[in-house]
């Protein structure tokens, strides 16, 4: 398994030495505990992960056909646990996370990761390793259960990058590119990675995760809008390639007005990422605040 702290990733080879570390000082994450057993759960022949959802859960998954097209299906979470059950009549199904990013606040808290997928068939043992991201939205309720899951599998044409999929981790594991992503990938780049986008330049603006009242009481808590007015002050934050929110234009913010909008980014949740030319990219966004 994988464990993770806020924006650091400890990953499975020293593992031990966190538990320990973790036992000694009795600290208790009990959201990466639910992210353990979801994964060991959904991993088990008859693991039943219905358990881990509210009872509004609701989960997509997002396929690519070989043009890069998507194919979205929405499950809820008796709807998703039979697909799972479906698939081990054929397959013995693993997935673990590789890398792992969080964010939280309050009771709510955002999970992003990459994930190892394997099915090995029951008939002649062959098995397909499979690479996706996954985004989870969990919420305590009297405790901790997960609301969202959107899992997505590699794009074709936008391959998983090396930061949720680096070399020392996952080389052992052999996944290669396709020869017809290469393809794509030298004959033209339609996007920048390197570029960060305003929002009329993109195919899909980012999104804050949840419900929209979600992001508007946080709007609201720190005082910001998102339309210029005379009483609010405009500054910039910048969405990454995988969803995470930095502070960037604050020059013509007050000392005061600047850490609130610290703390206004801070409270945050993991976006799902701007997408253009089918690809994660980072961009920009205006806000004011008071």
């Amino acid at each position: 398994m994988i464990r993770s702290t806020k924006h650091i990733v400890v990953h499975a080879s020293l593992m031990l030495l966190v538990q320990a570390a973790l036992q000694a000082k009795e600290v208790s994450y009990p959201t990466l505990d639910l992210m353990d057993q979801y994964f060991d759960r959904s991993s088990s022949e008859n693991g039943s992960i219905d358990e881990f959802f509210t009872s509004e859960a609701a989960i997509r998954s997002i396929v690519y056909d070989e043009e890069g097209r998507s194919i979205i299906n929405t499950f809820s979470a008796a709807a998703f646990e039979s697909e799972l059950f479906q698939l081990r009549a054929d397959f013995e199904f693993f997935q673990e996370p590789v890398v792992l990013l969080s964010q939280g606040y309050g009771s709510l808290e955002t999970f992003f990761c990459s994930v190892h997928t394997r099915l090995i068939s029951k008939t002649n043992g062959d098995t397909l390793h499979l690479k996706s991201v996954q985004s989870f939205q969990v919420v305590n309720d009297n405790g901790w259960k997960i609301h969202h899951l959107v899992i997505q599998n590699e794009n074709p044409w936008s391959p998983v990058s090396e930061k949720l999929w680096p070399k020392e981790l996952t080389d052992v594991i052999g996944i290669s590119t396709p020869k017809m992503k290469q393809a794509r990938q030298e004959s033209s780049q339609e996007y920048d990675p390197n570029k960060v986008y305003n929002v009329n330049e993109l195919d899909e603006a980012p999104v804050y995760p949840g419900q929209p009242a979600l992001f508007e009481t946080l709007l609201e808590t720190f005082d910001v809008v998102l339309s210029p007015n005379e009483t609010h002050t405009p500054f910039t934050i910048e969405i990454h390639e995988d969803g995470l929110a930095e502070l960037k234009y604050v020059n013509d913010l007050s000392g005061p007005q600047i850490e609130k909008a610290k703390n206004f980014v801070n409270s945050m949740l993991i976006w799902y990422p701007a997408i253009r030319d089918k690809a994660s990219v980072r961009c920009k966004l205006i806000m004011y605040i008071r």
